[in-house]
């Protein structure tokens, strides 16, 4: 079986106590990126890791009645380029907050222009896509989940859970 998603797809939920992390994570990525072992990238990935090893991806997303944000769906705040996951392990926030908390490998986006739940597709468009004989593999070997906590304001009533992410096969 080949570990390759075109796709990941995942709930969020913001608001009213609740805060969403999703974890998105490439395990085999250093066999691609790293200098050490590597002297040039390796597809499916495009950068060499020199501190970060960024692949773009494109945002789309939607509340829970399938409105779609028509404009603005980049990772907050927006400079061009940015769209993109630069780690093994990336983590990305809802409206501004974390179930995690801070770090450099974290990415947010503000879903707001929808709502503050409803479900996001995080397409994986690398350039580095293999093809041998009939079969192309396309997207990024990636796997994750989302985090969803709710601070009720009782500790006996706060809650989490997570949710594996659903992806499209990277293999045609």
């Amino acid at each position: 079986m080949l570990l390759s998603a075109d796709n990941v797809i995942n709930e969020y939920a913001s608001g009213s106590g609740a805060a969403t992390t999703w974890v998105v994570t490439a395990p085999t990525k250093h066999f691609y990126t790293d200098k050490l072992e590597t002297p040039v990238v390796k597809p499916p990935f495009a950068n060499l890791f020199t501190g970060t090893s960024c692949d773009q991806v494109s945002l789309a997303w939607y509340d829970r009645n399938e409105a779609t944000a028509t404009s603005g769906t980049h990772f907050s705040p927006y400079t061009p380029g940015s769209d993109s996951l630069c780690y093994e392990a990336n983590l990305i926030d809802f409206n501004g907050a974390s179930v995690f908390g801070a770090g450099v490998n974290h990415k947010a986006i503000d879903t707001t222009s929808v709502g503050t739940s409803g479900w996001v597709k995080l397409s994986l468009t690398n350039t580095g896509n293999l093809s041998t004989g009939k079969t192309t593999v396309t997207g990024l070997p990636v796997i994750g989940f989302a985090a969803i906590v709710r601070d009720t304001g009782s500790a006996a009533t706060n809650y989490g859970s997570s949710e594996m992410h659903t992806t499209a096969s990277g293999v045609h």
